[in-house]
């Protein structure tokens, strides 16, 4: 909503306001959304995987896994990471229609702009290939999210310090690659680099 708002007083002062479905509709679908999910992977799922493995290693329950021939990380990585694969681009569909409704309402109902121009404009402008470049996006950045996770929870130090430590360290790299990650595939996505 914040960005349609900015965005229509921004192109207000230049006259272009009728350009608003177009600039909120590629920049939800294309960086918003696939962001927005890393950032929910990171946050949630991500520290609670991080907690369960790092607790797993603080009470050997890993190394009882060895001992009986299992490997740990197709046991506990394995399943965790494909589920991630599964559920990111179903989130970034959620986070594209989330975001792009949010906007239609703030755009139409709190600025007054028309309601046909804005759908047709987000319609036009925004491409299929966007989508499956945004559910990549967000796929790749979720995955990433999921293997740091996992590491810093399974290379955690004994005690309850070390989980803690795991899980902090796990959301701050995790919050900063998803920016970064997401900064490069859009240069190479769209042909900047």
């Amino acid at each position: 909503i914040d960005l349609a708002v900015m965005g229509a007083n921004i192109f207000k002062e230049i006259g272009g306001q009728d350009f608003i479905g177009v600039f909120v509709g590629l920049t939800c679908v294309r960086e918003m959304a696939p962001i927005l999910v890393g950032s929910i992977m990171a946050a949630k799922p991500g520290t609670d995987i991080a907690a369960t493995i790092a607790t797993m290693r603080v009470k050997e329950q890993i190394d009882a896994l060895e001992v009986m021939a299992v490997d740990p990380f197709w046991f506990l990585m394995v399943p965790r990471i494909v589920a991630f694969i599964v559920v990111a681009p179903i989130l970034v569909i959620f986070a594209d229609f989330l975001c792009v409704a949010a906007s239609y309402f703030a755009v139409v109902y709190q600025l007054g702009l028309s309601s046909e121009k804005f759908i047709n404009d987000v319609v036009t402008n925004v491409q299929i290939m966007d989508f499956f470049k945004g559910m990549f996006k967000g796929l790749v950045s979720s995955v990433l999210v999921c293997i740091i996770s996992c590491y810093f929870g399974y290379y955690s130090a004994p005690g309850p310090k070390g989980v803690s430590r795991a899980i902090n360290r796990s959301v701050v790299i995790e919050a900063s690659l998803v920016v970064i990650v997401n900064y490069f595939m859009t240069e190479m996505m769209y042909g900047f680099l």
